[in-house]
C-alpha cells in the first residue's frame, strides 16, 4: 500500500473521530469487566533433585467501558488493574504479596521502607490495553484504534477475552469488517511500531481475513493473510538469529504469515 493511501485512511479516521466529538453532548457508558483470583501449587517443577516447588497467588481486575456516541458510533476500552511488572504487556494480573521493596536480600531501592520492617505492598498501575472507535453499518464495521483480533479459535491470536485468559493480542489498526450471511471479510491496515515522526520509519501490517461461521451445523472455517514490512531503521531484527553470529541488518523486512483453520 502506498504512503498516500495510508495518509489518506489514517486522515479518514481522524474525521470520524473529530465528528463524534462534536456530537459527544449525550452520551451513554456501560461499564463491564471480570475480576479473577487464582491460587498455584506447583509440586515438583523439576525433574532433578531436589525437585523444587513452586507456590503463587494471582490478582487481577479488568474494566472494560463502552461509550454510546450517537446511533452506531461507539467508543470501547479495556484497563487492566493490577498489572503484573514482569509482564506488562499481559493480563496474568498482580502476584499476592509484592512488598516496596523488590531488591530481594538488599536494601531498599529509591529510599523505600524495608519489607521486614514496614511490610507495605507495592503500588501497581492502571494499564488501557484497548481504545478504539466502531462505526456500526447495516452490513459491516468500521474499527479504528488498538483494537483486539481473533483468529483460529484464540490459538493463532487471541482478543483475551476469556475468563482466564491471560494473554491477548492487538493491533493499532484502521479495519473495516464486513458481514454477509455467515461470512465475514475484514481487510485492515496496522502500524505495529514507528521509529520516527519521518516517513518510512515505521512497521507495518496488511492483513486480509476471511471467515465462516455456521452456528447451526457448528462448522468454521477461516484464512488469515498477512504481510508485515518495515523500512531498514525499524528493522529491529536479532540478526544473529537469522543470518548466523556476526552478521548484520542490510535492509527492512517483508514477511508473508498465512494462517488457515477449520
Amino acid at each position: 500500500m502506498s504512503k498516500k493511501m495510508t495518509k489518506l485512511l489514517f486522515g479518514l479516521s481522524y474525521i470520524i473521530a473529530t465528528l463524534a466529538s462534536q456530537n459527544s453532548y449525550a452520551m451513554n457508558v456501560d461499564w463491564t469487566g471480570t475480576y479473577r483470583l487464582e491460587y498455584i501449587d506447583i509440586d515438583k517443577t523439576t525433574l532433578g533433585n531436589p525437585s523444587l516447588a513452586k507456590e503463587y497467588g494471582l490478582n487481577y481486575l479488568s474494566l472494560s467501558p463502552k461509550i454510546v456516541i450517537s446511533d452506531g458510533l461507539n467508543v470501547v476500552g479495556k484497563l487492566n488493574v493490577l498489572s503484573n511488572s514482569q509482564y506488562p504487556d499481559s493480563q496474568i494480573g498482580s502476584e499476592f504479596g509484592v512488598g516496596s521493596n523488590t531488591n530481594f536480600g538488599g536494601p531498599p531501592a529509591g529510599g523505600r521502607n524495608s519489607n521486614v520492617t514496614y511490610g507495605g505492598a507495592q503500588n501497581t498501575y492502571i494499564q488501557a490495553s484497548q481504545l478504539y472507535l466502531t462505526l456500526n453499518q447495516e452490513y459491516g464495521q468500521l474499527i479504528v484504534g488498538r483494537a483486539p483480533i481473533q483468529f483460529g479459535l484464540g490459538m493463532t491470536y487471541s482478543a483475551g477475552n476469556g475468563p482466564f485468559d491471560h494473554w491477548s493480542d492487538t493491533r493499532d489498526m484502521l479495519a473495516y469488517k464486513m458481514i454477509v450471511g455467515e461470512w465475514a471479510f475484514m481487510p485492515a491496515l496496522a502500524k505495529v511500531s514507528t521509529a520516527g515522526t519521518g516517513a518510512g520509519q515505521e512497521v507495518q501490517d496488511l492483513i486480509f481475513n476471511v471467515e465462516f461461521n455456521n452456528p447451526e451445523t457448528e462448522s468454521a472455517l477461516g484464512v488469515w493473510y498477512m504481510t508485515r514490512t518495515s523500512s531498514t531503521a525499524s528493522n529491529d531484527a536479532p540478526a544473529y538469529l537469522y543470518g548466523g553470529a556476526g552478521s548484520t541488518i542490510t535492509g527492512g523486512w517483508n514477511t508473508q504469515d498465512l494462517n488457515i483453520f477449520f
